[in-house]
Order: C-alpha cells, then structure tokens, then sequence
C-alpha cells in the first residue's frame, strides 16, 4: 500500500512541475496596447498576437478552483463519515481542500464503524 501512495504522489509532484510554467505569471509585456502580465512557458516568446474576441472576458479559474476544493471536501466528509463513522482530521480536510477529489486517494484508514 506504500508504494501506491508514493507513486500518487510522485505523480502529483509531476504534474505540478509540468503545469506550474502555464499558471504562475512571471512578465509584463505590452499585448494590443495594455500591459499584461504572461506565464512562464509564453514568457520568452517573440511578439504575441492580439487575442481574437478582445471583449471575452478571462475564465473564473480562481472560483472554480476554490469551489472544486470545497466540494471535495464536502464529498470526502461525507465519504469518510458514512464508511468510517468518524470526521476528517486535519490533514484529511487540507488535502481535499488543496489537492481536489486526490485527497481520498490517499485516505487508507480502516473502517471504525460497527456494522
């Protein structure tokens, strides 16, 4: 069972240095008139063409990643209490919180209920 879960997070750890250059805002450029900060993997690129739709607003990543958080942890709660009789600890409840719906990957405890 050890191995399972160090291969999950080997496999988290990869994913997040593969996807962190396209998330984290490193430079300021002038982009059709205005100065936007560009991620990492754009950052040394030649001159960036104006968007198509400059009216389309950006995409609410922030919301859905902080709601895609809570919901997980709702479901993991419930998930926990109904086969383990018992509430999140601490380190249950951030994992779900930060790491949404890979949290319970890494929840192997025994079951505490009676029935």
């Amino acid at each position: 069972m050890m191995k399972f879960r160090k291969s999950v997070v080997t496999l988290i750890a990869a994913s997040l240095a593969f996807w962190i250059p396209s998330v984290v805002p490193t430079k300021a450029v002038p982009v059709c008139g205005a100065v936007q900060l560009i991620t990492a993997d754009t950052a040394f690129a030649g001159v960036l063409p104006c968007p198509v739709l400059p009216g389309q607003p950006p995409a609410p990543w922030a919301a859905i990643t902080i709601g895609a958080g809570v919901v997980s942890l709702m479901f993991n709660a419930a998930v926990v209490q109904m086969t383990q009789c018992r509430e999140l600890t601490t380190n249950e409840a951030l994992q779900s919180a930060f790491l949404p719906f890979i949290g319970m990957a890494l929840n192997q405890q025994t079951s505490h209920c009676g029935h």
